[in-house]
């Protein structure tokens, strides 16, 4: 009996599996009829601009630098951008209301341990008070050395 139930089992199994792999894929192009070799790739700064908001370039303290963006509800997104060397940095993202802060994975150690006022990574914070790359001459808050 025992060996009826495996072999059961694993026809059931080899069924399914064929049946997925016969069926193409219903996944269409999303409503606006863009097809999907045109659509920008999710996460990269050409889909954060193509969601519809103005974008602003911010240099943080690190020397990280990121595409922000506010979305039509009003909610803000970043998209880190490729470094120099064209490595993309890790960072991490906090909604806090209508501010997003925007933590670089070399500033984690500082900030956790106070040494770092977090409000230099509020990238919403930073646009508002012209500290974004078009709007500022050059300089940017900094951390003090020492």
């Amino acid at each position: 009996m025992r060996s009826i139930s495996r072999t059961a089992l694993g026809t059931a199994i080899a069924a399914v599996l064929a049946a997925t792999a016969a069926v193409p894929s219903m996944a269409g192009a999303p409503g606006n009829g863009t097809p999907a070799e045109k659509r920008p790739l999710t996460g990269s700064s050409a889909a954060a601009t193509a969601r519809g908001g103005q974008g602003a370039v911010v240099t943080l303290v690190t020397g990280d630098r990121v595409l922000v963006t506010e979305g039509p509800s009003g909610r803000s997104s970043a998209v880190p951008l490729p470094a120099a060397d064209g490595s993309t940095p890790l960072v991490q993202t906090r909604q806090a209301g209508k501010d997003l802060y925007v933590y670089p994975e070399g500033a984690a150690a500082a900030i956790a341990a106070g040494r770092v006022d977090q409000e230099l990574f509020n990238v919403t914070g930073l646009v508002r008070q012209g500290y974004d790359d078009a709007h500022h001459d050059g300089r940017r808050p900094h951390l003090p050395s020492g």
